[in-house]
């Protein structure tokens, strides 16, 4: 299942590292209930709407009031037993499992905090992301 994962600078840097970036990850995935909450959307509709609440997320996970926080979205495919949903947030998962760079298929990221529209940044990217 492809999950839209909130992450902050510490966490993508740690999952770079290959170090352990945590066993538990907030974010959306396209779960029946958030299908059935916005029904008539498109996939790539639904991807898009999914995206940018984990974009919110992740600027609420890294908010500092001295500065604000570049959103950072880890788009990821887990096992679909390991997306706890969230009954009271259509779409809201819980990740309960490590998480492996070879699990993530792309960043999603601003250009700088607050820059608007998240971009879309491959793998190979994330240290470029992360300078």
């Amino acid at each position: 299942m492809r999950v839209y994962l909130a992450a902050t600078r510490e966490r993508l840097q740690a999952l770079a590292d290959g170090a352990n970036a945590g066993d538990e990850w907030t974010g959306f995935a396209p779960l029946d209930a958030v299908r059935a909450e916005l029904g008539g959307l498109g996939d790539e509709e639904l991807e898009y709407a999914l995206s940018v609440a984990a974009g919110e997320a992740s600027a609420a996970l890294g908010a500092d009031e001295r500065r604000p926080a570049r959103r950072l979205v880890v788009v990821a495919e887990v096992d679909s037993g390991a997306a706890v949903a969230d009954p009271d947030v259509p779409g809201a998962v819980s990740v309960h499992v490590p998480l492996a760079l070879s699990d993530v298929d792309a960043i999603l990221a601003e250009d700088r905090p607050g820059g608007g529209e998240l971009g879309w940044f491959g793998v190979q990217e994330i240290a470029d992301l992360l300078a």
